[in-house]
């Protein structure tokens, strides 16, 4: 890559070749991480029900950073959290920093 005011065809083509190198690389961890059925989003409710009462409110930063800790994989936890917070079971605070477990 090179930086220029002008745009060369092969500036383009290394563009389209980095975006499906990318591409690709984040699709083969998604499927590596959900293999299994969805075991690993699973444990990784379980270990949110576990470490949150009802009531609790945590910031999501910390929480991420302690099970990241207990050999969880970020990226899943996200979905995790997402798919808690979609049933009504977790609550978004502040622009989602902040988490509270309703049920």
């Amino acid at each position: 890559m090179r930086l220029d005011t002008q745009v060369q065809p092969q500036d383009v083509e290394e563009a389209l070749r980095l975006f499906r190198v990318s591409t690709m690389a984040a699709q083969a961890v998604d499927r590596r991480d959900l293999a299994g059925g969805g075991e690993a989003i699973d444990r990784a409710e379980r270990f949110l029900r576990q470490r949150l009462a009802i009531g609790t409110v945590v910031n999501q930063q910390r929480l991420l950073e302690e099970a990241a800790g207990q050999g969880h994989n970020a990226m899943v936890l996200a979905k995790a959290l997402h798919i808690m917070a979609m049933r009504g079971e977790l609550q978004e605070r502040n622009q989602g920093r902040l988490l509270r477990r309703v049920k």
